[in-house]
């Protein structure tokens, strides 16, 4: 297809899903690195790699694994 739509709707809601800043994925590697350092230590939820339910899912249970491995 070429050529420029015949129309165009946008809708924005500005209080949905936040967005994450240009920056994102270098201060998460600086978190990370940091948290790293401090065994048992895991953290999960919305603010690192995802806002949706199964990324907050697969957060969590990502933070749980590293857990039990600490603890054994």
């Amino acid at each position: 297809m070429k050529g420029d739509p015949a129309f165009v709707l946008l809708h924005r809601y500005p209080n949905s899903m936040p967005q994450y800043h240009v920056g994102h994925l270098e201060l998460l590697s600086r978190i990370f690195n940091r948290v790293d350092k401090y065994r048992g230590l895991a953290l999960a939820g919305s603010a690192y790699y995802g806002v949706g339910i199964p990324d907050c899912v697969h957060s969590g249970e990502t933070a749980a694994e590293k857990v039990i491995r600490h603890i054994g």
